[in-house]
């Protein structure tokens, strides 16, 4: 799948650098990349997150820092209802020439830029060590607001809980080819995954035949299209058992499962237990 470029433009003048609050009903599918670096702290979200090869869920507290031109996305889970929320981000984006890496102060965040070719998932701790800095961050201007930004990214460089994000062989297909094809396949999903979805249908809308359908999907997420279905369905599941009563066998079939048994196989396998425990453990 192609990421289509994004143009990022510095709205103040006073600034290098852009340091925005994403709130929004719904964060779309929308698969891009740029030659920015971008720190994104998810503040209230829960959904998936691509990132080159890798897609996984994403839920609050996520904090993903990015290497220029690695595609990305967050797609929020929608739902309407009573339990629906808005989704919350803040965002950083900023150009490598704000720094001088010939300054042997910067070597350590120099160090970390390297890294995040693959993007970096920072974890808990480093979350804790910067958390405040980021909400300050956004309030400041001129110098004062560039130097809380070097703090944040020194912090964060010397964080040692995190985990690399793309797989080391991980190239980017950068451009606008079949960027169309993906938009229309992951909106779909995003959209449907609670219907019956047949591969003979997704590789229509792709305009693919099955087993070419099978491979680019395979080759671009690293998961196959079943994978991913089911990480959706698994996630709305989770969102239903922890707020709402409905019974299992509801969520189930709410979820696009077609049966209690197979929901409760593909949820255990996903989750490690099963949606009665699952439940008993996170709802309150």
């Amino acid at each position: 799948m192609k990421a289509e470029l994004e143009h990022i433009k510095v709205k103040n003048s006073d600034s290098s650098f852009l340091c925005y609050w994403n709130i929004s009903d719904q964060f779309e599918f929308n698969w891009h990349y740029h030659p920015e670096y971008e720190l994104t702290y998810i503040v209230e979200s829960k959904g998936l997150r691509l990132v080159g090869d890798h897609v996984c869920n994403y839920e609050d507290g996520d904090l993903i820092f990015l290497g220029p031109n690695l595609p990305h996305t967050w797609a929020s889970d929608n739902h309407n209802g009573p339990i629906s929320k808005k989704n919350k981000a803040m965002v950083i984006q900023f150009p490598e020439s704000i720094f001088n890496f010939q300054l042997n102060e910067f070597r350590n965040i120099k160090e970390m830029f390297s890294r995040s070719s693959r993007g970096i998932h920072f974890k808990g701790s480093c979350l804790t060590k910067i958390k405040d800095n980021l909400i300050e961050l956004e309030k400041l201007s001129g110098i004062s607001k560039m130097m809380k930004l070097f703090e944040v990214l020194e912090k964060l460089s010397s964080c040692k809980d995190y985990e690399l994000i793309a797989s080391k062989l991980y190239e980017p297909v950068l451009g606008k080819k079949n960027e169309e094809r993906l938009d229309q396949v992951c909106q779909f999903l995003h959209q449907k995954f609670a219907e019956d979805i047949s591969l003979d249908e997704i590789a229509t809308i792709a305009n693919m035949t099955i087993t070419s359908f099978c491979r680019f999907f395979k080759k671009m997420t690293g998961q196959t299209f079943t994978e991913y279905l089911n990480e959706l369905r698994i996630g709305r599941a989770c969102q239903l058992l922890v707020e709402s009563n409905k019974n299992i066998s509801e969520i189930a079939f709410e979820s696009g499962f077609n049966s209690s048994t197979h929901f409760n196989r593909i949820f255990s396998k996903e989750k490690n237990v099963s949606p009665s425990i699952f439940r008993k453990k996170f709802k309150h």
